[in-house]
């Protein structure tokens, strides 16, 4: 798991927690610093997760589902030619990549670009709709087991 702004800010490996719990409570511990404006790099953000942590030492295992989740709430800075190259690389993996945008900040081209079709894209106001609704409707489109 990872956060980013202008640089990317990785949390943990896939090898680091063993069960979907321990996975989510490790992303409740997530604290993105807010102590000044850093700009948005979602390009490489998604080539760190490619490169990262889409390879066997951080814990990942080709032949199991995967699916990387994008929450965003702006547009990228980069080149829009970043983004895309770094999308691509990142489907190639064979991972299932969810855009979710949240704000009227948000580029819905750009979060398409990044997951391949709108049918991966959710938008949302702001991040009080972040709720537990949407958590349980994005686990039942995205993510086959409960381990």
């Amino acid at each position: 798991g990872m956060m980013f702004h202008s640089k990317p800010l990785p949390q943990f490996d896939f090898d680091d927690h063993i069960s979907k719990q321990a996975v989510l409570d490790a992303f409740d511990k997530f604290v993105y610093p807010t102590e000044k404006l850093f700009g948005t790099a979602i390009g490489s953000a998604l080539n760190f997760a490619t490169n990262n942590l889409l390879v066997p030492s951080a814990g990942y295992r080709e032949d199991e589902e995967t699916t990387v989740f994008l929450l965003s709430d702006g547009e990228s800075q980069e080149v829009s030619t970043v983004v895309s190259s770094a999308a691509e690389k990142l489907r190639a993996t064979g991972a299932t990549v969810i855009s979710l945008g949240v704000s009227a900040a948000v580029d819905e081209a750009e979060l398409t670009e990044i997951a391949g079709t709108p049918e991966n894209v959710v938008l949302r106001d702001d991040f009080a709709s972040l709720d537990q609704n949407l958590i349980d409707e994005l686990a039942r489109r995205f993510v086959c087991s409960d381990e």
